[in-house]
């Protein structure tokens, strides 16, 4: 209820006034669940895009450290083989296989086992028979270069890049005449 006396000392222009005020509030009531509405989805579109690029960054990230070990542990396998056919013993010829599995152990967390890309490895410069068995490396001088591309699927973003983001990465590593022993 009205107080009477109260409304009788105020003019017409202050009763309006009080009256327009708490329609205003009336109309007022939905607008921070619309404000929250669009600015928590942009919110939350801008977590998981951010989700997404790092993700992409680490996956980028594994692959060039598998890729550079793996061309790192060609070379030496190369360079051990060339000293085994000068009468080093205990050196394990170079082939892609013992490569690939450098290359999957050194990107294991970033890029799991089950999905690594088959690299390549080619040897350039002069090359030499090693192991016996037609097998041939390069002479010191030569190098390796190992390379992987990898098929990147995003976790959130799936359905909009659905034939996923090709990632690339080439090494190449110096054969070198020092044996390891």
């Amino acid at each position: 209820m009205l107080n009477t006396d109260i409304l009788r000392k105020t003019t017409i222009r202050q009763q309006l006034t009080w009256f327009l005020s708490l329609r205003d509030v009336r109309c007022r009531r939905g607008t921070a669940a619309i404000e929250f509405a669009i600015g928590g989805m942009t919110l939350l579109l801008f977590f998981f895009l951010l989700i997404d690029l790092g993700d992409l960054a680490v996956t980028q990230y594994g692959l060039d450290n598998g890729v550079g070990v793996s061309a790192r542990y060609a070379a030496v396998l190369a360079s051990n083989a060339i000293y085994a056919n000068n009468g080093m013993s205990g050196a394990t010829c170079p082939n892609t296989s013992l490569i690939q599995s450098a290359f999957q152990a050194a990107a294991a967390p970033m890029i799991p086992s089950s999905s690594a890309p088959e690299i390549s490895v080619d040897w350039s410069g002069t090359m030499t028979e090693v192991c016996g068995g037609g097998a041939t490396a390069p002479t010191p001088g030569g190098w390796v270069t190992v390379s992987a591309a990898y098929v990147w699927k995003p976790l959130v973003f799936a359905n909009i890049f659905s034939s996923g983001i090709n990632l690339k990465a080439t090494y190449s590593y110096d054969v070198m005449l020092a044996p390891l022993s």
